[in-house]
């Protein structure tokens, strides 16, 4: 897919607690000798030019990893929904492409599909879904606060590979899989 006309805004949401793991800065932990983070950015840049990071107090070493070359919008850092209301509304521009940190896509294509469907929907807001469960990737088309219940759409990728880190255990299942897929 070639980056669309008006260009989405791409915004990586990774101002979280990381409370299940301990560990804020979980967009930072590398996987195949890359960051989480810059993994999805070399992924999603193909969509946009114009991509920002949103960070709170409690994410400092992603700001300073990434904050020279992106647009941070430091959030209050009061969990995932506040702090993406807030940057919506710090961006005031739409579509945006929004995606957590700390999410790792197997098979890439599955984010082509998603926009694709997202885009021939006519909704207002599109989520991604994983085997039912959401896992932070949605594309708004317009502010969530100018739209009704019935312009909310989800898009199933069922069981492709979309894995969200929020655990130790998820981490090291996703390194464990990786290390299997090399011995094959």
């Amino acid at each position: 897919m070639e980056k669309s006309e008006p260009p989405f805004i791409i915004l990586v949401m990774a101002g979280g607690t990381g409370s299940r793991m301990d560990f804020p800065d979980k967009g930072i932990l590398m996987v195949q000798g890359k960051t989480l983070i810059q993994r999805n950015l070399d992924i999603l840049s193909k969509y946009s030019d114009k991509i920002y990071i949103s960070v709170s107090d409690k994410t400092g070493i992603t700001e300073k990893m990434y904050g020279d070359k992106y647009e941070i919008i430091r959030t209050p850092g009061q969990g995932y929904p506040s702090d993406l209301e807030y940057s919506m509304k710090y961006m005031d521009k739409y579509p945006v492409l929004t995606v957590a940190s700390d999410l790792y896509f197997e098979d890439t294509r599955v984010i082509d599909e998603f926009i694709n469907f997202a885009m021939s929907t006519g909704k207002g807001v599109v989520t991604l879904l994983a085997d039912g469960l959401f896992c932070g990737m949605s594309i708004f088309f317009s502010d969530p606060e100018k739209i009704g219940y019935d312009d909310y759409y989800n898009y199933d990728a069922k069981k492709r590979g979309i894995r969200n880190i929020n655990t130790t255990l998820d981490f090291f299942a996703l390194l464990n899989k990786i290390n299997r897929k090399r011995e094959d």
